[in-house]
């Protein structure tokens, strides 16, 4: 969900916006009806698996 608020509006509410991010949610602040910023949520990197050594031995 996309969600438009003001930058007054950012500044008074800002704790709930970024609850909304956490959740996934877009904001998008604006000055005067232009598009000013954008909160997005920060996606957590994917675990990697352990690195093996010997695995492609033999193959270079």
């Amino acid at each position: 969900m996309t969600k438009t608020v003001t930058l007054n509006e950012a500044q008074t509410q800002l704790r709930g916006l970024l609850a909304l991010a956490r959740n996934s949610n877009e904001i998008i602040i604006e000055e005067n009806g232009e598009p000013l910023a954008k909160i997005t949520p920060i996606e957590k990197p994917k675990e990697q698996k352990q690195r093996v050594a010997g695995l492609g031995k033999g193959t270079i």
